[in-house]
């Protein structure tokens, strides 16, 4: 998942799709921390009582900080689910 706004406009974030993701697409969450991590930016997030991460390629100049809110879209084909009672990975299958 990337945030939908990371290049300012001026084009599709890395791995993102050119089409516009539409409102139902799309997740506004705040901004818990942010972590760079050479590479990537590990973004901890939270919308309502669900918290995750999400990670965002670096070397493209955006500023995301703290307590900010930010609309992002997520590519399922990339998630990653865990039980919340054993922490173990959920596996499953597309049918």
């Amino acid at each position: 998942m990337l945030p939908v706004n990371l290049d300012g406009g001026a084009g599709s974030p890395a791995g993102m799709q050119d089409a516009c993701p539409t409102a139902e697409q799309t997740v506004v969450a705040r901004v818990e921390t942010v972590q760079p991590l050479g590479a990537e930016i590990h973004l901890h997030l939270r919308t309502g009582s669900h918290s995750f991460t999400a990670i965002a390629p670096a070397g493209r100049h955006f500023e995301i900080s703290p307590k900010q809110s930010i609309s992002m879209a997520f590519d399922m084909s990339k998630a990653y689910f865990f039980d919340p009672d054993t922490q173990l990975a959920i596996s499953w299958r597309k049918l």
